[in-house]
């Protein structure tokens, strides 16, 4: 049993959070069901964006119940938080002009995919910054 989401072993969110700190932000899992996104086909993908499901899980973790072995200890800070996304800047960025144009992630995974793309540098690496705020 972990005591948070991302350090629960062999789960989809610990997947997804290792994947959006890893060097592949250009995608989702392509083990899991991708989260919606502009054009998508609803049919075939979960209705929530990334920051909504974090947040849900979270919250789901923290409800203390009898039939439960566990929950998030109510002393942790939101899972943003941990993860170091500023909630303000997400919601900025998943607005219908994304400030961002072929990848999204922390600052060194975009600087690694504009190397891969033999780019010097891609849109939205400034934005990186403020999003993902305390990382570099």
């Amino acid at each position: 049993m972990a005591e948070t989401p991302e350090g629960s072993d062999y789960t989809s969110i610990q997947e997804r959070i290792e994947n959006l700190a890893g060097s592949d932000t250009r995608k989702q899992p392509i083990t899991l069901m991708p989260f919606r996104s502009q054009g998508q086909n609803p049919a075939k993908a979960l209705p929530y964006i990334l920051h909504d499901y974090l947040e849900l899980v979270d919250w789901s973790g923290r409800a203390v119940r009898t039939d439960k072995k566990g929950s998030i200890p109510s002393d942790i800070p939101p899972i943003l938080s941990r993860l170091e996304i500023d909630s303000n800047e997400w919601l900025k960025t998943m607005r219908w002009n994304n400030r961002f144009y072929r990848a999204m992630g922390r600052l060194e995974a975009m600087k690694t995919f504009a190397l891969e793309m033999g780019q010097k540098w891609v849109q939205g690496l400034f934005i990186c910054g403020r999003l993902f705020h305390g990382v570099s």
